[in-house]
């Protein structure tokens, strides 16, 4: 976990009162409002990496930017593999010159495949990622903030 991250909810801890808290945590406790908090925070994560892959910016990197969506990508990546049949799997990661057999589980061959697409440099992981993986094209943020607001799902990109 990004340690910045960490930071951040540690400033929160000391913006909001224990009693404010204290509801957080129980309000934590209904699987509808966790749903909504999941939801939002992937929405988020979303809006994120747009910002960060669509900005104007120089052509060199930082190398905290490179981290940052390289791990996005990659969790993508993980979500939408661990979504597919096995045998999706074993084709991607043959094409990726990743060696498997039919005895390795998905989640290792998941995994084998992560490690192979994180040695490469950002353009190259977001040429063979992206493309094979995510189809469609992406959703306007304001649709997507106005969905989330009136606390409708958008609908699966497929």
């Amino acid at each position: 976990m990004n340690p910045e991250l960490l930071l951040d909810i540690a400033k929160l801890l000391r913006k909001y009162s224990p009693g404010e808290w204290e509801e957080f945590l129980r309000a934590l406790r209904e699987p509808e409002f966790r749903d909504r908090l999941v939801y939002a925070s992937k929405e988020l994560t979303k809006l994120s990496y747009q910002a960060r892959a669509n900005s104007p910016r120089s052509n060199a990197r930082s190398d905290d930017e490179i981290a940052f969506r390289r791990a996005v990508l990659l969790d993508r990546i993980r979500t939408d593999l661990a979504r597919r049949r096995i045998s999706d799997i074993r084709e991607y990661a043959q094409s990726l010159g990743t060696p498997s057999d039919a005895s390795t589980s998905k989640q290792a061959l998941i995994g084998r495949i992560l490690r192979t697409l994180a040695s490469r440099d950002i353009e190259q992981l977001e040429r063979t990622g992206t493309p094979r993986l995510f189809g469609g094209g992406l959703t306007d943020d304001y649709e997507r903030w106005g969905r989330l607001i009136m606390g409708k799902k958008t609908k699966p990109r497929h």
